[in-house]
Order: C-alpha cells, then sequence, then structure tokens
C-alpha cells in the first residue's frame, strides 16, 4: 500500500513538471515570434526546445513495458535485441524522430545513448511537437531506421546499412522506415533491397504503426558488417571503364556544408602541380561517387560525410583527411585499417578557433610534405 501512494505521488510530480513544461515551451513560442532582435529569437528557441524536451516522458523499450504493466516481447538477431512494441506515432523532424504512444511516453531508443541516459542536445536542437493527427501512412508492422543523423551519408552508411542487411537475412515481413534521400534511394537499391519494402518519410511526416519493432543500442554503429557492405556494393557496380577515373582525387566542401576550407584555392594550385582533380560529390550520384574513390590512388579530403567513400578505395592507396583544430574525428580508421589503406591525417595549426562546425585552413607545407612522400615530384614542372 506504502509503495503504491509513493509511486501516485511521484507520478503526480512528473505529471506536474510536464504540464509545466508544456506550458512554458508555448510561452517561449509566442515571445519568441515577436522578439526584435535576432540573437534573441536564438536564446529563446533553445529554452523552448528544452521546456519542450522536459514535457516528454522518456522511456527505453523495456522500460515502457515493466512502467504499463506490457508483456515483453522481444528477439534477438545477429548483435541486436529488438523489442516490439504496439500502436506506435513516430513524428519526423529535420534531425530526428520522436516515436510515442500519443500520451507524451516516448522511446528514448530514437536517440544516441551517454551511459545510462540519452543526449539531451539531440532533443533539444530543434522543436518537436507530438503530433497524433492525420498520419501520413499507416504501417501494419515496421522498423524504424530513419532516426537522429540518419539522414546524413557516414551515419546511415554506418549504422543502417547493416540493419537493413541483417533484418532482410533473418527473414522480416515488415516495412523499413528510412528518410527521403537521393543517396538513401541509390544505397538501399545497391545493396539489393527492393523499395517496395520502404516506407520513406520526410520533415514533418506523421505515420502510425501497429507492430513497430524497435532497436536496443540502435546507435553502436556496425563496423563488422562494413565488409559485407562494401562487396555487395562494390559488386554491383560495373567498373568496366574505371581506368577513365582519375588517380589523383581532391574532394570539395562548398555550398551549404560547415568546415569548408578557406584557403582551398591555394590548395588548388598546389595540387594541381602533383596531377590532381578536385570533385564536388553532390555533383554525382552514389554510384559515381565509390567509382571515383576506388579508381584513386590517393585521395585528399576534408573532413566531412564524403569521407564514407574511403570505405571503397583499394588495397595501397593513400587517404589524406584534413581537420579543424576544434573538431578531429578520424572515424574512418576501423574501416580504412582493416582494408589495407594507408591513413594520414592533417590538422589546422591555428590554435584560436572555437567551433568545431566553422571553416578552417589547410596548412600547405604539410600538406605538400604528405603527398610528397607518396608522389615524389611535380607533374607540372
Amino acid at each position: 500500500m506504502q509503495n503504491t501512494m509513493i509511486e501516485k505521488i511521484l507520478w503526480g510530480g512528473a505529471f506536474l513538471r510536464r504540464c509545466t513544461a508544456s506550458v512554458l515551451a508555448a510561452s517561449l513560442r509566442v515571445i519568441k515570434n515577436i522578439a526584435p532582435k535576432q540573437e534573441w529569437k536564438h536564446k529563446l528557441h533553445l529554452m523552448q526546445n528544452h521546456y519542450m524536451a522536459d514535457s516528454y516522458n522518456f522511456f527505453f523499450a523495456p522500460e515502457y513495458c515493466k512502467k504499463f504493466h506490457i508483456d515483453e516481447v522481444s528477439y534477438n538477431i545477429k548483435n541486436y535485441k529488438v523489442f516490439v512494441l504496439n500502436d506506435f506515432y513516430i513524428n519526423y523532424f529535420k534531425l530526428a524522430a520522436l516515436m510515442h504512444d500519443g500520451k507524451g511516453n516516448t522511446l528514448s531508443d530514437a536517440f544516441p545513448r551517454y551511459g545510462n541516459g540519452i543526449n539531451r542536445d539531440c532533443v533539444d536542437e530543434e522543436y518537436m511537437p507530438i503530433r497524433t493527427k492525420t498520419p501520413k501512412v499507416i504501417i501494419d508492422e515496421a522498423v524504424n531506421l530513419a532516426l537522429k543523423w540518419e539522414y546524413n551519408y557516414w551515419h546511415f552508411t554506418f549504422s543502417v546499412l547493416g540493419k537493413l542487411i541483417v533484418f532482410e537475412e533473418n527473414g522480416f515481413g515488415g516495412k523499413y522506415i528510412l528518410f527521403d534521400k537521393p543517396f538513401i534511394h541509390d544505397l538501399v537499391k545497391l545493396i539489393g533491397i527492393n523499395e517496395d519494402k520502404i516506407v520513406f518519410v520526410k520533415e514533418n511526416d506523421c505515420v502510425f504503426v501497429k507492430k513497430l519493432h524497435v532497436v536496443e543500442k540502435y546507435h553502436a554503429e556496425d563496423y563488422d558488417l562494413l565488409p559485407e557492405i562494401r562487396k555487395r556494393i562494390l559488386n554491383k557496380i560495373n567498373m568496366s571503364d574505371i581506368n577513365n577515373y582519375p588517380k589523383r582525387l581532391y574532394i570539395r566542401r562548398i555550398g551549404d556544408y560547415n568546415r569548408q576550407v578557406e584557403n582551398e584555392e591555394e590548395i588548388l594550385t598546389l595540387l594541381n602541380k602533383y596531377g590532381f582533380e578536385a570533385i564536388f560529390p553532390d555533383d554525382y550520384s552514389v554510384t559515381e561517387q565509390i567509382k571515383y574513390f576506388y579508381a584513386a590512388d590517393i585521395i585528399v579530403c576534408p573532413h566531412g560525410g564524403c569521407s564514407t567513400n574511403a570505405l571503397y578505395m583499394r588495397p595501397d592507396t593513400h587517404f589524406v583527411e584534413c581537420f579543424s583544430y576544434t573538431y578531429i574525428n578520424p572515424c574512418m580508421l576501423e574501416t580504412i585499417q582493416p582494408n589495407g589503406i594507408y591513413y594520414h591525417m592533417i590538422s589546422e595549426a591555428v590554435l584560436s578557433r572555437a567551433d568545431k562546425s566553422g571553416n578552417f585552413r589547410i596548412n600547405p607545407l604539410m600538406l605538400e610534405d604528405t603527398i610528397y612522400k607518396y608522389i615524389k615530384q611535380p607533374v607540372n614542372v
């Protein structure tokens, strides 16, 4: 009896907290819209999202079952434990998704986790109101693979492609929910999955899934499945014209992307001496990007999503990745070393930058010293 009373008090306190947070979020949204300065709007936006996130009840799938006295239904495939929950909504946003039961109870499995909790920044980044009205589609059975970061080329390759292969090999009879991005369409075809098994979603879509499969520890990268991904994709691509592609390649990072090379013209002039050609990957299909990387003997690339294509380079080739001083993340090492590719890192020498998403400069002397070791001399002398 005493435990029941304590549970009721705690539930009431949590309910009051969520209601208060929801009211504060709504109020801040109104104030933000009339704020005269852009910097004020931004600060109010972050506060609004923080309180909106506090208005949700977060549970990992087994906690959700225990809390609401639902018999846990789960199974294991390869490295994953998968839970099955009934009657869930999924709201899709610019950077993430909310999987919820329509009553404010949201699955923490949708967000990257650190320790036993979730990365709250993933929720706070944008305004994500729970919606249950007029779902775009009602699906009988599905696994949601359109979660935090899966609109990104690297994260989709490392966290989703392996799961698609494993679910298919396990005979999964439901649908796969994926973000509607051109590169995702390309990669799905390359690994041999029919699009009639896929529901593509975009920002602001809402779907309702009668039988939702939820992958535990979803955001762990599938490094052990990368050899199978590489093999499937390379076997699907016609390489008969591969000798027409350049052997020395520079990857441009321009347009709307952050972490651009500020002194790129200087770098292009230097690399031209050594016979490098430059491409902007967005100008090409995924298949063409992969062929460029597969053909090259040496590639110079600013760190970003396109570094993913180093997965498809040949053994005994060289990948030179460039970083700003404030953001060094050589996440391709797990892929490059097992494939026999030589990895080289060039870091910006400027110590005064603070923004890890900001632009940076490549030291031309450092770059020339790196490539000279393997090319020996310029071709344009």
